[in-house]
């Protein structure tokens, strides 16, 4: 409160000033005194609504669809193979899942203990099925259709390889033959097996490299080619064939007749495989 004349700080109980002396006028507004502390009430703490655990509840259920969905790939991928093999990143898979599914029941004893007025319960539930089910099926899928690939791929290699190396014993016996009528007849008669065999891989390659070149179109222009050298491979080895008849057939001729024989038979033949060389 002031002084109306001097503007000094009055007291509250003053009835003049003690700076000025002029007598203190009544207040209009008398100041109230301030309440005591023990006049109010102190509100109540809230108390903490406890909340389910459904992050923890989702982490692994997703983790168990991702577990499974692994599992899954490897056997899907396995049976498309024909064969089995266990890769480290499924053996990881396993326990995993275990312990996923040792986890989650005690999580959803935790949420149902927890009232729940929105019904979100039963909808975590679901989608969380849902979706661990679509990842399996995805895996499935997809493992199935890699692994028919890779075995389509790996057939394919391995026919290769064969072709290769049966060829390769063939054209070492034909070069190191020596260059006279009656060698070239035995090296006919222990090259016949082989010759058999190049011509059934062939025409498996020749069978198999269509189908190839259907399943991966990025590739054609290769595949094409090499389509093209199996034709080359057929008609030699069709050639072969026919070499190895005529010296079965001239085999037990006198060397005159024989050579004949040789010039009009196998020659033609010999020559045609040449030219196959020029393709």
């Amino acid at each position: 409160m002031l002084c109306s004349e001097c503007s000094s700080q009055l007291a509250i109980e003053a009835r003049v000033c003690g700076i000025c002396g002029a007598p203190v006028q009544e207040q209009l507004f008398p100041v109230l005194p301030w309440p005591a502390e023990s006049t109010f009430q102190t509100a109540a703490a809230p108390v903490p609504v406890p909340q389910p655990p459904y992050a923890a509840f989702v982490s692994l259920a997703l983790g168990l669809g991702l577990c499974l969905s692994v599992v899954a790939f490897n056997v899907s991928y396995n049976l498309a193979q024909g064969e089995w093999r266990v890769y480290s990143w499924s053996v990881l898979a396993y326990p995993a899942a275990v312990l996923c599914m040792l986890l989650m029941p005690r999580t959803w004893r935790r949420i149902e203990s927890i009232p729940d007025e929105l019904g979100r319960d039963k909808s975590l539930l679901r989608r969380a099925t849902v979706f661990s089910v679509l990842f399996v099926v995805i895996a499935l899928i997809v493992g199935r259709k890699i692994g028919a690939d890779g075995q389509a791929t790996g057939q394919l290699i391995q026919d290769f390889h064969e072709m290769s190396r049966i060829g390769k014993r063939i054209s070492q016996a034909r070069n190191s033959v020596e260059g006279n009528v009656p060698a070239h007849i035995v090296m006919y008669k222990e090259i016949e097996p082989d010759v058999i065999a190049f011509n059934a891989i062939l025409q498996k390659l020749d069978a198999e490299l269509p189908s190839y070149d259907d399943k991966f179109p990025s590739q054609h222009q290769q595949t094409l080619r090499t389509m093209n050298s199996v034709k080359v491979g057929l008609a030699r080895a069709g050639l072969l064939e026919q070499q190895i008849e005529v010296a079965r057939d001239i085999e037990t001729l006198a060397p005159t007749p024989r050579w004949k024989a040789w010039q009009e038979r196998m020659q033609p033949l010999l020559e045609g495989e040449t030219a196959l060389d020029k393709r």
